[in-house]
């Protein structure tokens, strides 16, 4: 089973993005996820923020202190 992690990033700079506002997710949720986030523009500054999907890499296992959850009627984040 892969990881992945949502993490803020500027539009045409995808491959630089915030470690304090990455947050793993579930496989099965991470599409769902990024789409709600970036809808509801969720702690985004300005309109050249967006929220991108990241495969996760051993790296940043130790580096990730958030993970966000779906539940049947909420979303909520937790610290790890």
């Amino acid at each position: 089973m892969r990881k992945y992690f949502l993490a803020k990033t500027r539009i045409g700079q995808e491959y630089l993005f915030s470690m304090d506002s990455a947050m793993f997710c579930a496989e099965k949720h991470r599409i769902y996820l990024m789409n709600l986030l970036n809808e509801k523009r969720y702690n985004l500054k300005n309109e050249n923020e967006k929220w991108h999907l990241y495969e996760n890499d051993f790296f940043y296992n130790d580096r990730i202190f958030k993970e966000i959850k779906v539940t049947k009627t909420r979303v909520f984040v937790r610290e790890i």
